[in-house]
């Protein structure tokens, strides 16, 4: 590394074996960057760290004293990265397992990216011969990737589907409505949270899903009732304060999403 007047380099060589700088060649060098110093918190020891961490970069930060120096690393393309990767993957040992085609094909669907071959990802975990499983997960994994693709009818059907599906429990359901709700697809939502209220009979946490259903699509006095019911049987105080803080705006009509 060279410090100089304003800004430092970072210097990779492809003499790894080289002790420090003492032997340090510039016809060595595999990359310079230059870069611009910050003030830092003390450091009484030399320390690396990756900060401001994306999926698709980070800042590498030397730390020492009063400094330090960071340096940008970026992946060109990173959903071209994951996806060759994902399919490298699914032809090894984790293919048989039908969890995580799903897995792939939710992470294209949470992207926007590739939808076609999320689809095929997700029917792959549903159907493929040997792997393939018929179950909740993969099945509001396809739904998720219709609902991307504009698909609407298609993915309110799987949804339906789903959410009836011997393998789906409560809470599960009540998770997919509320994905389904942040994802803008209030109305499908609503009908996941009514299924899953009439399946298991008012269950916990039904009436919390037909509260925030109903109210995803403005009708607030009915949330309110849903609300009142959900807030008497909580089971917890930490679901008692949520109900009551979803009463009180359900009575000022605002929406508790």
């Amino acid at each position: 590394m060279i410090e100089e007047s304003g800004s430092w380099t970072w210097i990779f060589s492809n003499n790894s074996t080289a002790w420090g700088s003492f032997f340090y060649e510039e016809k060595d060098d595999a990359l310079r960057v230059q870069v611009t110093p910050e003030e830092s918190e003390f450091h009484e020891w030399l320390t690396y760290e990756f900060i401001d961490r994306d999926p698709e970069s980070a800042v590498l930060a030397l730390m020492w004293e009063n400094k330090l120096i960071p340096m940008r690393i970026a992946v060109e393309d990173p959903n071209d990265l994951y996806v060759s990767t994902f399919e490298k993957e699914l032809q090894g040992s984790i293919g048989f397992q039908s969890q995580n085609w799903a897995a792939a094909a939710m992470f294209l669907a949470q992207r926007e990216y590739m939808l076609d071959k999320a689809l095929e990802w997700a029917d792959a975990s549903i159907s493929s011969p040997f792997i393939g499983q018929e179950n909740f997960n993969n099945l509001q994994t396809k739904a998720m990737v219709l609902m991307k693709m504009g698909k609407k009818e298609e993915a309110r059907t799987t949804a339906l589907f789903a959410v009836n599906h011997p393998t789906a429990g409560a809470f599960q359901v009540h998770g997919f409505g509320r994905q389904l709700i942040a994802g803008g697809m209030k109305e499908v939502a609503l009908e996941v949270f009514e299924a899953n209220y009439k399946r298991f009979n008012g269950a916990w946490p039904t009436n919390v899903g037909m509260a925030r259903g109903l109210s995803a699509v403005g009708r607030y006095e009915e949330a309110l009732k849903y609300a009142k019911l959900a807030l008497a049987e909580a089971p917890d105080q930490v679901n008692k304060d949520s109900m009551t803080q979803a009463v009180e705006k359900l009575q000022k009509q605002i929406d508790i999403n």
